[in-house]
């Protein structure tokens, strides 16, 4: 039989130092010359990373910092090749253009009801005036964009700390929220993008209501993923439970059994908090009565009162 010997090339050569030729004005982008395939990675005089790139075959790179530096910083551009060889580092400045940096969000804050909110990136709210809070350089001006377009403006305060909530409310749908810093010097860039989803569409009344014989579960369909209470006539939570993707819930069990005909109302919440108006159901009455108590009959042998289950009717 005949047998294949595999090949491999040994490298254990350390790269050149990358060549830096030039930053950008608004300290996002570093370019450059450096090994073929060789990594590039950018870090700050904390040793915090800025960025990464791959030179192409040419040996050119071009890396995106994050965030920008534009006040002359100190940076570092270290190099490692395919075969993880590190070759020496390159000192070298980020612009000094004084252009302010990309700002940075925060926080974004559902105001709407008792407890305030911090939203998550996509996240579906009813606030349409969401507070939003970040950094920027001191003084700077930051323009706040919804998809694109200038919504307002605010100003870091001398810690670099601003806030913005907005004047107009926010449309239904999926809205980017953007933003860029200006001082004298020049605006930045602009930021990642921050998507909020803005539902205050109340869900429907839930539908083919259903208590169970042994009182227990309360069954129907609402608006997928709403989250559905039954409360009992006084408004006391008995049970709660979640609509699959296709609409069907199953509340159980619930904290007392219902058997007795007693009146249920049930409602729908969205991902969003807004609340659907209720639908009423009646229990299953499986429950015999009671044998009446307190009985009395009058002088004349007329009259018998005395107790019994609510409704229900009392023969002599």
């Amino acid at each position: 039989s005949t047998t294949t010997s595999p090949t491999f090339t040994v490298d254990r050569t350390p790269p050149v130092a990358a060549v830096i030729d030039n930053v950008s004005l608004d300290g996002t982008t570093v370019t450059g010359t450096a090994e073929a395939g060789a990594i590039v990675t950018v870090t700050d005089g904390n040793n915090i990373q800025l960025g990464t790139a791959t030179a192409d075959n040419n040996g050119n790179f071009i890396l995106t910092l994050d965030p920008a530096k534009t006040h002359a910083e100190a940076l570092t551009a270290h190099i490692e090749d395919q075969a993880g060889n590190v070759g020496p580092d390159t000192s070298f400045e980020a612009s000094n253009s004084q252009v302010p940096s990309v700002p940075v969000l925060d926080t974004v804050t559902d105001d709407v009801g008792l407890t305030p909110e911090l939203l998550s990136n996509g996240q579906v709210t009813d606030d349409t005036t969401p507070t939003l809070s970040g950094t920027a350089e001191a003084g700077s001006r930051v323009d706040i964009f919804v998809n694109g377009i200038l919504s307002g403006s605010t100003t870091a305060n001398g810690s670099g700390i601003w806030t913005f909530t907005p004047s107009s409310p926010l449309a239904e749908g999926s809205q980017e929220l953007t933003f860029k810093a200006s001082n004298i010097y020049g605006t930045s860039g602009t930021s990642a993008g921050f998507t909020v989803d803005i539902d205050t569409t109340p869900p429907a009344a839930p539908t083919d209501l259903q208590v169970s014989v042994d009182g227990l579960h309360v069954t129907g369909t609402a608006e997928a993923g709403s989250m559905i209470t039954v409360t009992d006539g006084n408004g006391v939570v008995l049970g709660t439970g979640t609509a699959d993707s296709n609409g069907a819930f199953d509340v159980n069990p619930l904290t007392t059994a219902q058997t007795n005909g007693e009146a249920l109302l049930v409602s729908a919440t969205d991902a969003a908090g807004n609340k659907g108006p209720n639908t009423g159901v009646l229990a299953q009455d499986t429950t015999d009565p009671g044998a009446p108590t307190n009985l009395a009959v009058n002088d004349e042998g007329t009259v018998v009162t005395g107790n019994a289950e609510p409704g229900s009717t009392v023969t002599v």
